[in-house]
């Protein structure tokens, strides 16, 4: 296990050569900001977000806040504005699935999300970190150097995709009524329609959100970690195949060149 300050430092000076990291540990600081703004967006079912900037060899939250609009719930992080900032090395936001889904209900990084990130990476480094907060998790798409190209989708299914062909097989009244509660806002008749109608429909986008972002993470040679959100340092654990290396030589040694043996 290594700290994500370290990681990235790694990352920053021999991106080609670093082993893929098992785990990571973020910083509580880091954290707790995460928690802060996890909290206010459960309560608002808002999105709520932040930029990330690379500091003295931190990565460490930044002023200002960004707020989804109240008649929604998504966030505009001003990516294409803060990613000029020579500082700036990805952000933060939230997705507030709770109201919507149900306690302890997470959901990882979107189809959306991976758009605006490959599309739109930081302009002063190489390197980007780019974490989602939802129920009691804490998702981190790293990306070791800066995409180019087309992002690819080969075989990978948008985690929306089953949620969508099940909402569309409800009778008409259903369809209706689910999209009418979801304009006002009304989370409570929404998820009694979904669990009523579709008993697996919110489990199944759990996982599909999740399968996606392994992946998105292959397919692109990016790094996806998950773990717990704590108000404090938290563990997140590589779930994508790793870009370089393995268990092994990630556990023992840091770079491809490091020597075996002596």
């Amino acid at each position: 296990m290594i700290g994500l300050d370290a990681y990235v430092t790694d990352l920053i000076a021999d991106a080609a050569h670093r082993y893929t990291a098992n785990a990571l540990t973020i910083p509580g600081p880091l954290c707790q900001r995460f928690t802060q703004l996890l909290a206010l967006s459960d309560l608002n079912v808002v999105e709520y977000g932040c930029s990330l900037d690379w500091v003295a060899g931190h990565v460490t939250d930044c002023l200002p806040r960004f707020d989804g609009a109240a008649s929604g719930t998504a966030v505009d992080l001003q990516t294409n504005v803060e990613r000029q900032r020579a500082a700036y090395i990805g952000g933060f936001h939230t997705h507030p699935y709770e109201a919507k889904y149900g306690a302890g209900i997470g959901i990882g990084p979107s189809n959306g999300d991976w758009m605006e990130w490959w599309n739109r990476p930081p302009t002063g480094l190489t390197v980007a970190t780019h974490f989602v907060a939802s129920g009691r998790d804490l998702f981190l798409v790293l990306f070791r150097r800066t995409p180019a190209g087309n992002l690819a989708q080969d075989n990978v299914t948008s985690d929306t995709q089953r949620l969508n062909a099940a909402v569309r097989a409800w009778s008409d009244d259903d369809q209706v009524e689910y999209g009418e509660a979801m304009g006002r806002r009304d989370w409570a008749t929404a998820r009694g329609l979904l669990v009523r109608n579709s008993p697996t429909a919110i489990t199944r986008h759990q996982a599909d959100a999740h399968q996606m972002n392994c992946d998105s993470a292959y397919a692109n040679g990016v790094e996806y970690f998950k773990g717990t959100l704590n108000n404090g340092p938290s563990t997140l654990q590589l779930a994508s195949r790793r870009v370089l290396g393995n268990f092994i030589t990630s556990s023992y040694w840091t770079h491809s060149t490091d020597p075996w043996f002596g």
